[in-house]
């Protein structure tokens, strides 16, 4: 499974890791019923601790992402994956309301805060191309409208 983490993010380890295995399980890269590396396995292959990666599988768990038995080893559960999707643009659809709150306090209008979600959004495309070369599907392309968006998640609420 490749798992990409950072020391410069300021983000948790843990987090980072649950963060992209929850991303893997509702972009349905990781069908329900997948096993998961154990929880030592990872540690060991990412260089982290153990108590990180018991940590971020305790999470997914206990958000339902996964399923875990003592000695089978961890699961993608078999939620329905809409339900997960709509998890991922409720997130998306707060992140996005906190910030349109701060350009508010900033006095920043909604042209700027077009052309700065634009920018953000092509440099993140550009990561994921540099992360994940091997994906042709083009499905994070530039042009990506919220039409193509709502087509690969649906069951999302309308945008803001």
């Amino acid at each position: 499974m490749d798992l990409i983490i950072t020391t410069s993010s300021g983000k948790p380890i843990y987090e980072q890791l649950k963060e992209q295995i929850k991303d893997k399980i509702i972009s349905g890269e990781l069908e329900p019923g997948y096993a998961l590396p154990s929880m030592r396995d990872l540690a060991k292959e990412l260089k982290v601790s153990l108590i990180t990666t018991k940590r971020a599988y305790q999470d997914l768990e206990s958000e339902g992402f996964i399923v875990s038995s003592v000695g089978k080893g961890s699961f993608v559960s078999s939620t329905d994956i809409r339900l997960l999707q709509e998890y991922k643009l409720k997130e998306m659809e707060d992140s996005l309301r906190r910030a349109v709150r701060q350009a508010k306090v900033c006095k920043v209008g909604l042209d700027e805060i077009q052309e700065v979600l634009s920018m953000i959004y092509k440099e993140e495309v550009e990561r994921w191309r540099r992360a994940y070369p091997s994906d042709g599907s083009g499905s994070h392309s530039e042009g990506s409208s919220w039409t193509a968006w709502r087509q690969r998640c649906p069951g999302g609420t309308s945008p803001p």
